[in-house]
């Protein structure tokens, strides 16, 4: 009988989170692999031409270079880790009655994020160029304790968020080191 019990809370709790996803949510995390893949199938002088370069900066190339793969290898790495970290985000979101927080977030990181990241490359200045999705993925591996540290306060209690979101994020540094 306690078995039944199990089973029966953790479909309900599966049934809640597959109830609270939105088609339109998904359509629009789904959209960044869909543009990161269109842009690494521009003919190479287009690629190239979306680099951000360290001696030439514009305000075009900044935001641009973010989206731009001139290898496989990197585009799926990217995709792959987008893939593993932003859907958790999400459910960590909607989970935790946080979507507009998670929507306010996504859209910063992929319409200013990029501006930032390019010219802080320019704050040691080398003849480099930049490009590719990496830290953007890694600002989303970011919020990760975030939201899960809002889902540990909402669902059971445990928090304040604002005391173990660090801890998570100082866990999670040292477990990547």
């Amino acid at each position: 009988m306690n078995i039944e019990i199990e089973n029966e809370s953790s479909s309900s709790f599966s049934q809640r989170v597959f109830s609270e996803i939105r088609p339109v949510d998904v359509g629009v995390i789904l959209s960044v692999p869909v543009v990161l893949s269109v842009v690494y199938l521009l003919p190479s002088t287009v690629s190239q031409s979306l680099v951000f370069d360290y001696a030439y900066p514009s305000l075009w190339t900044a935001f641009a270079s973010s989206f731009v793969h001139l290898d496989l290898n990197h585009l799926l790495v990217n995709l792959t880790m987008y893939l593993l970290i932003v859907p958790v985000v999400y459910l960590l979101s909607v989970m935790s009655n946080s979507r507009r927080l998670f929507y306010s977030s996504f859209l910063t990181l992929l319409f200013a994020f990029p501006f930032v990241l390019s010219y802080l490359n320019l704050a040691a200045f080398r003849p480099a160029v930049g490009f590719g999705f990496s830290g953007i993925v890694m600002a989303f591996v970011g919020l990760l304790p975030v939201f899960l540290a809002r889902f540990l306060q909402t669902a059971f209690g445990i928090g304040p968020e604002r005391d173990i979101a660090p801890m998570f994020f100082f866990i999670g540094m040292a477990l990547s080191s």
